[in-house]
């Protein structure tokens, strides 16, 4: 996405802030510098892999310089393919920047979480004895001292209620999808779908505002790793092509059956697909292969929440969104108190 950086980057004249980029995060961190620098000369410090493993695989974190009464914007994405670190390493580097950074005198310190891990285990599975993980998480931002958190679409509303005692900032991907399929609005031969009831709500919104008809997927999983599609619910008449929109993408497997059916009962010649997070693992790239050959897939866009794995890289069809510039813009609003909603009101895709 593109922004009115003269319109919305608010320059002043206060201490620099910190930007601090764990690994799995680094990549975004270093962008997002580059932007703030480039906008702000002299009024933003980068503190670059500040976690290490030791032989053992324990972790540590070693910050190089003072970050004494400086605010404190730590980057870090949950999950990263590129690099052999696991969801709980991640984690574990993030509560021990958050710790160090609180025991050393910082001001304040946000998390700018690009893929929230453990997000989707919001509540036990039903009649399963399980952990509410995703609570267990914010506990542990919360212990480690964070203020304040700033994720893209952590899959479930009710995740706020589990960071009750610090503010989280949800930013939505809606205006997002808004921007990218803004071309299509109004067009009498496209359908947007909902793979599941869990993604309706965003895609109702989504579909609102590009003028379109929607549909939802009713699934059902027999086993954790397969997934059947019993309806797609919604109006087909004279509809010719789908865009599945949803906020996870894991093996895809749910995205298989339903552009399956999609193609093989509704009629469907043409499906593109979004994602906010594509964490593509075991089938996926294989699963998206068989639609591009089989089911008219045309075009996947994501973000860069997760980097792509060099096999996705590889398939041809992937569109990635690059977040920088928004996670800038978002870090210098929130810094000047300024409102991050409005900066979405002006913003396009390039």
């Amino acid at each position: 996405m593109k922004y009115n950086f003269d319109e919305l980057f608010v320059k002043n004249n206060r201490k620099p802030i910190v930007i601090a980029g764990l690994r799995a995060g680094n990549y975004l961190a270093r962008e997002i510098y580059e932007h703030y620098v480039q906008y702000s000369p002299g009024s933003v410090i980068f503190l670059e892999n500040i976690d290490e493993s030791f032989s053992d695989t324990e972790i540590r974190v070693r910050i190089q310089q003072s970050i004494s009464g400086k605010h404190i914007y730590i980057i870090q994405s949950f999950f990263n393919p590129l690099h052999p670190f696991s969801v709980n390493d991640n984690l574990m580097s993030f509560f021990m920047a958050v710790r160090a950074m609180r025991e050393h005198g910082a001001k304040s310190i946000t998390g700018i979480t690009s893929y929230l891990g453990y997000s989707r285990q919001d509540k036990p599975t039903e009649y399963q004895r399980e952990a509410t993980t995703a609570r267990l998480v914010a506990d542990l931002m919360i212990t480690a001292g964070i203020d304040r958190i700033a994720c893209l679409e952590p899959h479930s509303p009710q995740i706020h209620g589990f960071f009750a005692s610090v503010p989280l900032m949800n930013l939505s991907s809606v205006p997002i999808w808004r921007e990218v399929f803004k071309d299509i609005h109004s067009s009498s031969d496209t359908i947007i779908v909902a793979p599941d009831i869990g993604a309706a709500k965003t895609v109702k919104n989504i579909a609102k505002s590009l003028n379109l008809p929607m549909a939802v997927a009713s699934k059902f999983r027999p086993s954790k790793e397969k997934v059947e599609i019993m309806e797609i619910v919604g109006d087909f008449t004279g509809k010719t092509k789908a865009i599945i929109i949803d906020d996870i993408i894991s093996t895809g497997s749910t995205i298989y059956a339903v552009a399956q059916m999609l193609h093989e009962t509704k009629g469907i010649l043409a499906i593109d697909i979004a994602a906010t997070h594509l964490l593509g693992v075991d089938n996926c790239c294989n699963n998206f292969k068989k639609l591009t050959d089989s089911y008219g897939l045309d075009r996947i866009y994501t973000t860069n929440s997760i980097p792509l794995s060099c096999e996705l890289s590889g398939i041809g069809v992937v569109n990635v969104i690059n977040l920088a510039e928004m996670y800038t813009l978002v870090i210098n609003r929130m810094f000047n108190n300024e409102s991050v909603s409005s900066m979405f009101n002006i913003a396009t895709v390039s």
